[in-house]
């Protein structure tokens, strides 16, 4: 019953900080916000992050997570083990590079623009980053919180703060909405929809496996939205360099001589 309990408040709770993450990130993107604005919810959330990796080291902090994730992996269902164990590679680094080339292939075939990209590129971003953390915060994970606690199946290695496989899987389904935005609005509006359906699905299975801490998913979202801000303002970029290239006066035929002959 405890285990059930807690469950339900902690997928709640997990669920309002993804459409919050949404939506702020969603905020950001809007017209009416400016770059200063932008800038400073980008900056907001980076000391969040910093905040959330720092406090976790505080024995006390870092022992109420450990608690709260030891009764959820407490009580596991051997049908629910297996399901989530496969789930969850989803946001593993090769399937998500995987989507994103998906992605950036598919847009070039319908609108013949290398700007989807974008996406692969982001995920080596977020990747150097995720690689960074550890090296600049010493990371704590259910295991040193609590070592009799047995890993769901599949969940061998210890997730590291920011979750990377929710730090990708936001950022690549906003960013590659945005990227559909003004050629197929369809697209657009199904990886809205998905974004916060796949996240949450994510988040549950690592927290069922034992993978990652509450600090670990709430930094890889704070991380999320930071990617989400800074990769659309590049297609932005990306967008507003297009026309002027396009403006650009051709050059006469037969080169710089033909030039100077027809002055």
């Amino acid at each position: 019953m405890v285990a059930h309990t807690t469950w339900f408040f902690v997928v709640l709770l997990c669920a309002v900080a993804v459409l919050a993450a949404c939506q702020l990130a969603a905020y950001a993107d809007s017209a009416a916000t400016g770059w200063r604005l932008r800038l400073a919810i980008a900056g907001g959330c980076v000391a969040a992050l910093l905040v959330v990796a720092l406090a976790w080291h505080f024995q006390g902090v870092a022992k109420i997570d450990g608690d709260v994730l030891a009764k959820l992996v407490g009580d596991r269902n051997a049908g629910l083990n297996g399901l989530f164990s496969t789930v969850t590679t989803m946001g593993d680094t090769v399937p998500s590079f995987l989507l994103a080339s998906l992605l950036a292939i598919a847009y070039y075939q319908q609108t013949r623009r290398i700007a989807g990209f974008v996406l692969v590129a982001m995920v080596v971003v977020q990747l150097a980053i995720q690689s960074s953390m550890p090296s600049l915060f010493h990371d704590v994970t259910l295991i040193s919180l609590h070592p009799l606690v047995q890993l769901g199946r599949g969940a061998g290695a210890a997730g590291t703060i920011p979750s990377g496989s929710v730090s990708r899987l936001l950022p690549l389904l906003l960013v590659g909405a945005t990227l559909w935005h003004g050629y197929s609005p369809r697209t657009e509006r199904v990886l809205l929809a998905l974004a916060p359906l796949v996240v949450m699905t994510e988040i549950v299975s690592r927290l069922y496996l034992g993978r990652h801490l509450l600090a670990d998913i709430a930094a890889g979202l704070l991380l999320g939205v930071v990617l989400t801000i800074a990769f659309r303002w590049v297609l932005q970029l990306v967008a507003e360099l297009g026309p002027v290239r396009a403006r650009r006066p051709a050059r006469p035929p037969g080169g710089r001589g033909s030039a100077l002959l027809n002055r």
